[in-house]
């Protein structure tokens, strides 16, 4: 058993997980070296190695709650991040695309683990303020952190050859080895005792916990529907040329920092309305693109997108907090992994079908107005919703 951590330092090693997040982006650096290699594959294809970990998590994140209860946290983020870094570097040595395609597979189902064990460990640590601070800090802050080190890292490898851009998923040992020595195991949750006619509390998904990943789903898919338009929006209108795209999407993930920092006092303030309001935030960004017709224009409601964006994460790992007992909680906390992955992989579908074929549109700016159209229906459903919301977590099914 480690020696426990204790006040600032553990609170410190806890955060280091979340810097594993969105390490999705260390691929990306490597895609034109390999769409050069791989002339036989469709450019889609190969686009997918970046979005696809994030998928893959969604089968892990199903079953989080449930491996939680048969091992030890410890053990099972130490699994998560070994299976992290062998899916990560084993491209350094692959050529070929169905085997890179099953490396990234694997890489997902280490987040899959990682992901929601960041935030769960928060939960079993700390309560109240202090806990939403550490969800905020740890969610966005450290995630935008490790997304900055996995793609500038990756793009400073690939600079030589395409392979070597995935030697940055050996980054994760600075994570694993402080963990080893120092992460303790949090208390094992246990049921209280209850008269013999009350059955024991289980952790059964309630609907609830159900709505926040349908709402998981449908907020993730506007911003991928988003961040897969920009890019024939700024080229195709002739606004900058694909590195003018890097820099303007970078805004997104700059942009979340700040946010996080001061995610605690936020939710204290808007209260059970926090998600609400960050909906409409991130749909008043994404307004502000489509209607923008100059580059300017178009970064600033990147800015305003990115900041609401370091809400909603952080923000719906909270409200899952707030709504799930005990013992939901490993549970719930992997469905939010689900939603941001399904959504995430559903999301530049979901807007093509909505633009062009219910709306009547095209690809391209019109898409923007499609996601920010439906950011604020989910906003003004959701909060609805909540205000006529009681007793949450005893619903359920």
């Amino acid at each position: 058993m480690p020696k426990r951590a204790s006040g600032k330092a553990l609170m410190f090693l806890v955060l280091l997980i979340a810097l594993d997040d969105v390490a999705g982006g260390g691929a990306s650096p490597a895609l034109p070296g390999m769409i050069e290699s791989f002339p036989d594959w469709p450019i889609t294809v190969l686009q997918t190695l970046v979005t696809l970990p994030s998928f893959a998590a969604v089968f892990m994140g199903l079953a989080f709650g449930k491996l939680c209860e048969r091992f030890s946290k410890r053990n099972l983020l130490f699994f998560g991040m070994i299976i992290f870094m062998i899916g990560g570097i084993a491209p350094a040595f692959l050529n070929s695309v169905p085997a890179i395609i099953a490396a990234r597979a694997v890489i997902g189902l280490g987040l899959g683990i990682t992901m929601p064990m960041s935030m769960n460990l928060i939960d079993d640590f700390w309560t109240g303020r202090q806990r939403d601070f550490l969800m905020g800090l740890g969610n966005t802050s450290m995630a935008a952190i490790g997304g900055v080190i996995f793609q500038f890292g990756g793009g400073l490898l690939a600079v030589s050859n395409w392979h070597h851009a995935y030697w940055v998923y050996l980054f994760p040992i600075v994570i694993l080895i402080p963990m080893i020595l120092w992460l303790p195991e949090p208390p094992k949750y246990i049921a209280p005792v209850k008269a013999v006619a009350v059955p024991a509390e289980k952790s059964k998904l309630s609907l609830s916990i159900l709505s926040c990943t349908v709402i998981q789903i449908l907020v993730s898919a506007q911003i991928l529907g988003v961040i897969s338009n920009l890019p024939i929006v700024i080229v195709g209108e002739g606004l900058g040329d694909p590195a003018t795209i890097g820099s303007v999407l970078s805004i997104l993930t700059v942009a979340t920092f700040p946010a996080g920092l001061i995610f605690g006092i936020y939710k204290s303030i808007f209260k059970k309305y926090f998600l609400p309001i960050s909906y409409f935030v991130t749909a008043i960004g994404m307004y502000v693109q489509f209607t923008s017709p100059t580059l300017s224009g178009i970064t600033v409601g990147c800015a305003i997108m990115g900041f609401s964006m370091g809400l909603l994460l952080p923000g719906m790992y909270a409200r899952m907090s707030d709504i799930a007992t005990k013992a939901q909680m490993s549970m719930a906390m992997g469905f939010v992994v689900v939603g941001q992955g399904c959504g995430q992989f559903i999301g530049p579908v979901f807007n093509e079908i909505v633009t062009v074929q219910i709306l009547g549109g095209q690809l391209g700016r019109a898409s923007l107005l499609t996601a920010a159209g439906c950011m604020a229906v989910i906003g003004v459903l959701w909060a609805i919703f909540l205000t006529f919301e009681k007793h949450p977590n005893t619903d359920a099914v």
